[in-house]
């Protein structure tokens, strides 16, 4: 789903010759995604439900239900912060467009990382 939001942007110009003030009008669009992302275990694939994502471009943090979230977002690109006990930090920045508004995350569980020491 596309949704498009026009912005109109006024700008006042003084002149000082002759005290008109004429008006310049712009329209910009700005176009939002209705982004799906779907959050799973790197190696079973099975979903990771109760994960705290952060998108930390906007400062907003929520927490997942099941293993997958909707969010509507302007298409540029978002920094993603995942959080679930157990599993490694994941930190993703992603382009949005309309093309692209599916996401998927792998996040690694700690027990499955390999730890080599010398």
């Amino acid at each position: 789903m596309i949704n498009l939001i026009a912005i109109v942007i006024s700008i006042h110009i003084f002149s000082a010759v002759n005290n008109e003030i004429p008006l310049l009008f712009a329209q910009v669009k700005v176009e939002s995604v209705n982004v799906h992302a779907i959050i799973m275990d790197s190696l079973t694939n099975e979903s990771i439900p109760s994960v705290r994502v952060t998108i930390e471009n906007l400062g907003k943090s929520f927490r997942t239900t099941r293993s997958s979230f909707y969010v509507l977002l302007t298409t540029e690109t978002y920094t993603f912060l995942l959080e679930a006990e157990g599993y490694e930090e994941l930190r993703k920045s992603i382009p949005l467009s309309s093309q692209n508004n599916k996401i998927s995350f792998e996040m690694v569980k700690v027990s499955d990382r390999m730890v080599f020491k010398a």
